[in-house]
Formats: C-alpha cells, structure tokens, sequence
C-alpha cells in the first residue's frame, strides 16, 4: 500500500494576521492606565472644558490683577468634594540661573462647588496657572471615588510669566550688590582705570556705540552724529572731562538720549543752559549733585570717587541729574529719576553684559535698583514695575512683598525703598528732599515717552507718572527680566 505523506500548510504571514501594535506604545500603555483607573461610571475631568479667570486685588482700587486665578474645572457628572487637601496643582518654572524647567507647586486656597452647577469644582489658587499645568485630584478628594483623576490644565499664562509670579528672585552672588541691600555682601571691586584721556575715552566711546550699530540699536548715521558730538567744542566747554563727555554721549539710542540735547540747549536769553559738567575740585568730599540757579542755569558736580569708574555708569547718573532743572525736589522725582537711571542700566547690560561682572562700588549701588525693580510690579502684573508686586499665597492671607530676599531690610518695592532713602535724607539735613509732588520739564515728558510708547506732554513728578511707569513700561520685558536675572545670578524657589 503507498504511504500517504502529510502535507504541512504554511499560511503567509500579512497584517492581518499579526497581533496589533500601536504607533505609540508608550502612549497607549499611558491610554490604558487612564481607563484602568477610572471606575466604571465614576465622573471624569472634561478637559477641554477647564477654563481659567483672573482674580482682581481687594486690597487696591486700581483694578491691578492679584496672583491668583479661578480654576474652573468640569466633571462628567455631579460630584461633592470631599479632602480637598487631595487636589494638587503644579506647573514648570525656569530656573533664570540654569535656563532649566523647575516644578513649582501652586497653593490651593480652595474649592467649592455651586449647586446649581453640580458637575463643577471651581478652585482659588494661591498664583496664576501656567498653560499646561498638572491638575490632581486624588483618591478622597471627591465623596465616593476611590481613584485620581488627573488632567492637563490647556490654557495659561506663559512659562516666563509663571516664573515672573512666583518672585522675588533670589541672589546666588552678593558680590553683585553692595551692603545697603545686604550688610554681609564682601567688598567691592575697586575699579582700575588709567587716567582717562581724550584719545582712551573716544576710543572706548566709538567701540561702545559701534556694538549698538551691531545690534541695530542705533544706526550708522547717529554713530557718527555722536562721535561728532563728543568732539564739539560747546560740549567740550560744558563738559570738560573726556570721560564725563563719554558718560553723557553714551545716552544715545537710550531712553535717556533726549538729555544729550538739553545739556547743548540755550536758555532764553542766548546764554547755555549748563554752565558746567565736572568733577568735583580736589578735597571736596560733596557727593554728586546738581544746582539749579534762579536764573535757570544748571551745573553738575560729580563726586571724585567716581573718577575711576566706566563711563557707562556715570551715564547712569546723568540720566538721573539730567532731569533735575528747577530749584525745588520731592520724593517723586527722586524716584522717577532713579527708574529712568535704573532702565538706561539695563540698556547698557543688554549691550555689554560684562559691565555687571565688574562689580565697582557705584554699580552694586545700581545692582540694588536693579534687583529692587526685578522684584516689584502690581500694575503690569506678572510683568516687572516699580510698586509692590503681588506675592504667592499659601495660607489666609498674601504674605508682605520682599525685593531683598534673604536681607534684614524688609523693603516692599523699589518705590518704597526710595521714599525711605529720600526720608532719611530729608530727616538728617541732605539735599532737603520732602514728600511732595514737583513739575515736570521737556526732558521728563520725552523720555516717559521714549519708556511707555505714550504721549506724556503734561507729566509732573508725581504719583500718576509713577503709575504710568508701572503700567507700561516697555523697556524691561518678561524675557528681559529673565536675562537680567541670570546676568545677576539670580534664581528662584
């Protein structure tokens, strides 16, 4: 009998065939777990319905937002809180320092449900909720589920802007300051210049401004306008000390720039109006200071510690005296003028970052405005200013504002720290520097103008231009705010 052979069948493999993958497989064990933990019938998070609402300050008439947000966060069905404890908000921060992302918890004041809207839980956070922020609620939170729910919270403000809210920026390196913001910063720098000469002083003048044209921060044309400047023989007269002329020529493309003309201005009477720029003479232990004769004339006496120092930061002084150009002063122009000295200061970093490093003893004293300014902002919120910023909040109540974290000086805002400089001033016989309001000048209104990109032909030294300065400025950005705190060596948490 023949022998029958078996015939093996070889079925050709095809996809349909072959046990189905996804794409993702990280994505879709992360899709499973999510199904898994959700208990048949339970109520879920409906994510795209989370929807965020500012929260307006209570403590302030000014309609300035507070740093907090309402979380309004809807479920598939009605839901009763229960621990709310078990609700956890967090978003990522940078680290200005390192660039890096950071964690941030963000507080929970409260949650509450209104019972005409049984599927939603409104939450009060303690600071504003960044877009993409990581929303918990844990087993207890809600009465009768036993599993987390979580969600992605889609919409918010920015990473920058939530770094911004969780301020004040903390310094790394006191050497940056000086010991009026912090007593145990170590010693300063003391600068080592040569003796500036005509030749030296336009040489680093022309290399300063050329960087500018670089940066399309000036154009060619008003480098070369400059540099004639710097040669004129009225300016030369004015001011006679090559390093002071670099000082005020360095104002150009500045918010300051206006000053470089009102210092070559005439009074009406033909005469000029500053009779002098200069150094103080020898033995003369006056700090600098500028006079204002009846008859309008005007001169500067710089003290003859700063001979040493660069010309960028006396630039910073003239941005402030400049602006002085009457016989009476007041707590609020002392304050304008130290924010308009203060923003030139960041103009100046932003085209030499290495200036900060030099840590001279009048740059820490500018570095304490500058941290001072970081750390403030109510009106432009969460956007850098000059009056009390809103702060985190963990508990029943805002904790008081601190722009010199870590110090023992509890200042609230850079505006603060004036008036109390200018009080003490006042109150020990300096300058005599009252609580008062003062006219404005040209000079002002067209720098506010060249700061706030608005018109500002009728601004006094007074609280509204203060306000108008914490409401829009637009020299120092969120992301500038950002490289001055890492060029600062700040950081956060």
């Amino acid at each position: 009998m023949r022998r029958l052979r078996r015939r093996r069948f070889h079925v050709k493999k095809s996809p349909t065939n072959r046990r189905w993958q996804p794409r993702n497989p990280s994505a879709w064990g992360l899709e499973s777990r999510c199904l898994l933990s959700a208990s048949p019938g339970a109520p879920q998070i409906q994510p795209g319905g989370i929807a965020l609402q500012s929260v307006l300050r209570t403590d302030q008439s000014d309609g300035a937002v507070d740093n907090k947000n309402l979380l309004v966060v809807p479920f598939s069905k009605p839901v009763t809180l229960g621990n709310i404890s078990e609700i956890a908000l967090s978003g990522q921060a940078i680290d200005p320092l390192t660039g890096h992302h950071v964690p941030e918890t963000i507080p929970i004041l409260s949650a509450t449900i209104d019972p005409s809207h049984p599927k939603t839980v409104t939450i009060l956070t303690g600071e504003i909720v960044p877009k993409e922020a990581h929303l918990t609620f844990g087993a207890g939170s809600l009465t009768g589920v036993a599993k987390s729910e979580t969600a992605t919270v889609p919409r918010g403000v920015s990473a920058v802007e939530f770094t911004l809210a969780g301020r004040p920026f903390k310094p790394t390196d006191l050497g940056y300051f000086s010991s009026n913001a912090y007593p145990s910063s170590p010693p300063a720098t003391e600068p080592s210049i040569p003796a500036p000469d005509e030749s030296m002083m336009r040489r680093q003048l022309t290399r300063f401004l050329s960087r500018e044209v670089t940066m399309h921060v000036i154009t060619t044309a008003q480098l070369t306008t400059a540099l004639k400047q710097f040669r004129d023989p009225t300016l030369t007269a004015i001011v006679p000390s090559p390093l002071l002329r670099a000082a005020l020529i360095s104002l150009t493309g500045t918010v300051a720039a206006p000053a470089i003309q009102d210092v070559l201005s005439d009074l009406p009477d033909g005469t000029h109006r500053y009779t002098s720029i200069d150094f103080r003479a020898p033995g003369d232990t006056r700090p600098t200071y500028t006079t204002v004769n009846n008859d309008g004339h005007i001169a500067i006496g710089f003290e003859r510690d700063n001979t040493a120092e660069p010309f960028q930061v006396l630039g910073v002084i003239l941005a402030h005296e400049t602006l002085h150009q009457d016989t009476v002063n007041g707590w609020y122009e002392e304050n304008i003028n130290n924010i308009v000295m203060t923003l030139v200061q960041t103009q100046f970093y932003h085209v030499d970052p290495g200036l900060a490093a030099l840590k001279t003893p009048q740059l820490r004293v500018y570095n304490d405005q500058l941290l001072g300014m970081l750390n403030s902002g109510r009106l432009n919120f969460p956007g850098v200013g000059f009056f009390a910023a809103p702060q985190v909040q963990t508990g029943s109540s805002s904790p008081r504002p601190v722009i010199y974290p870590g110090s023992p000086y509890a200042f609230t805002s850079v505006i603060q720290f004036g008036n109390v400089i200018s009080k003490v001033l006042n109150d020990f016989g300096f300058f005599g520097i009252p609580d008062r309001a003062t006219p404005g000048n040209p000079t002002l209104q067209a720098e506010l103008s060249r700061i706030t990109h608005t018109r500002a032909r009728s601004a006094n030294f007074d609280q509204g231009t203060e306000r108008l300065l914490d409401e829009k400025q637009k020299i120092v950005d969120e992301h500038t705010a950002m490289q001055l705190a890492k060029l600062l060596k700040l950081t956060i948490g």
